[in-house]
């Protein structure tokens, strides 16, 4: 109800010439149907879905992830991602969230897509219909949930403190900075693997890959934080290099690169161990 008016105004944009010129066929293909997961909430069903599939990759999902130390510990690598755009303010956001309580509770009461989270994959979401299945997923993922809670807060609360600064504005955690706190929320869209519909990738959402949603999610069960790395070397990668900013895209490259390093030596580690 919200976007409504928004939306049909954005698909009448999107059927002009000029637009479709500008985005080309394929620009034009993924704005509507992307566009088109926005009006359904989440995408279209029926045909396009497996039951019986969605229903053994939940039961697969909770069995390989569900307290599962490597994944828990894997977590806050993704502060990495944050720091591939936003520097070594992710680092000193991490450590104020973990630190401060006041923080914690700012970041939840002025970012609703933080407190929307409840983990880093759509499949967090897809809870079982039975009252004894939602409960073993629950305390499955509960470890998950809260080291994915600290690092997206953490990476929402550094490009929030950056933006102030750059703003020039004093912090204030009695007066929430929009522009800050827009641009902190977009920094976790862009880093952060998201569980909202709106940013899920096309694959899950409508099933872009295979043609099929539930062979699409249970292809990348627990890999969309890899379809969010691969769109900054896609996307904000060559978009700093054309810019000339070598400094920056050679940030991304090094951070991206740490955190691809780290997962597999905590991995390693932990099998060792």
């Amino acid at each position: 109800i919200d976007v409504g008016s928004d939306n049909r105004m954005l698909f009448e944009t999107l059927s002009s010439p000029k637009a479709q010129q500008a985005l080309g066929e394929q620009g034009t293909i993924l704005v509507k149907e992307w566009l088109d997961v926005i009006a359904r909430k989440g995408g279209v069903t029926g045909d396009r879905q497996l039951a019986i599939l969605d229903a053994l990759r939940r039961n697969v999902g909770l069995a390989q992830l569900g307290l599962n130390l490597s994944t828990i510990m894997i977590q806050p690598t993704a502060i990495m991602d944050a720091a591939a755009q936003i520097g070594t303010w992710a680092s000193k956001g991490l450590r104020d969230v973990v630190m401060d309580k006041n923080i914690r509770e700012f970041v939840m009461q002025n970012m609703p897509e933080i407190r929307r989270r409840v983990g880093d994959d759509r499949a967090f979401l897809d809870y079982f219909e039975s009252t004894i299945g939602k409960k073993a997923q629950e305390w499955g993922y509960a470890g998950i949930k809260a080291t994915d809670s600290i690092t997206a807060s953490g990476a929402a609360w550094g490009a929030y403190i950056k933006k102030l600064d750059e703003l020039k504005v004093p912090l204030d955690l009695t007066k929430p900075n929009a522009e800050a706190i827009s641009y902190a929320q977009s920094i976790v869209r862009q880093t952060q693997a998201s569980s909202l519909f709106k940013d899920a990738p096309l694959a899950i959402s409508r099933g872009a890959l295979t043609g099929n949603r539930s062979v699409d999610r249970a292809l990348l069960q627990f890999q969309t934080f890899v379809l969010t790395r691969w769109a900054q070397l896609r996307h904000s990668l060559p978009a700093e290099l054309r810019a000339g900013n070598y400094k920056k895209a050679s940030q991304v490259v090094l951070w991206l690169a740490m955190a691809t390093f780290a997962e597999e030596g905590i991995r390693r580690g932990v099998k060792a161990g």
